[in-house]
């Protein structure tokens, strides 16, 4: 399309006629008529204007070869840079969301076999499981290269849930033996038996370590 052929339609899907637009501009109905007609040009100034009044760009108005601002290259460059980053995110997410749900899967199966049924058996390889499948996302994420700010905030958003999912039971089984012998203290003042005593200084353990990792977490997540 040419400039005149550009400036009709739009001004047409403006709803202006040509003594509208003329006083928009400040000149005269017939310089309007000239310019739809393509027997003269506007000057910079009016281009310019032109360009705000109908939002878009000076650089569709004078190429008769861009329909849209999307044809300017510039302007495609940054669409489909955008998109192609928007499909990036979409992937991370997807593969976050594939890991969190095999790590929950696994902590809930390890949690079932030991509360249920006692059997450390059950709960070693799907302990293993989990770490396997955090190794296998961070080799993931390495093999990208120089990561940018999305992917690493997506790391971080992972690791600060699935510490939670994970951290249990190594805790348990590094700690559970010291801290039987403090629960025999800890039992003979709220009576509580010793087993029980020591599942929740476990517990309390749990709670700390994960929480202070997920409040560190969060606070780098927040300075991206």
């Amino acid at each position: 399309m040419t400039f005149s052929e550009k400036l009709l339609t739009l001004r047409r899907d403006a709803g202006l006629s040509q003594e509208k637009l003329a006083e928009a501009l400040n000149v005269s109905r017939q310089a309007v008529s000239r310019w739809e007609q393509g027997t003269a040009m506007p000057d910079a100034q009016n281009l310019l204007q032109l360009s705000r009044l109908f939002s878009v760009s000076v650089d569709y108005l004078l190429h008769d070869d861009f329909r849209s601002d999307h044809d300017i290259p510039a302007v495609r460059r940054t669409e489909e840079s955008l998109r192609s980053e928007a499909e990036k995110d979409r992937n991370r997410q997807t593969a976050v969301a594939v890991v969190l749900g095999l790590q929950a899967l696994c902590f809930f199966w390890a949690m079932t076999g030991y509360v249920v049924f006692n059997a450390w058996l059950l709960v070693f390889p799907l302990v293993t499981c989990q770490f396997v499948g955090l190794l296998a996302f961070e080799v993931a994420f390495r093999k990208q290269g120089i990561p940018d700010r999305g992917a690493m905030i997506h790391r971080l958003k992972l690791y600060r849930i699935a510490v939670w999912l994970v951290s249990y039971f190594p805790i348990r089984m590094l700690s559970y033996i010291p801290l039987r012998n403090l629960s025999c203290g800890l039992a003979n003042i709220f009576y509580f038996p010793p087993l029980q005593a020591a599942e929740l200084l476990v517990f309390i353990l749990y709670l700390l370590l994960c929480g202070s990792i997920t409040h560190r977490l969060t606070k780098q997540i927040k300075q991206m």
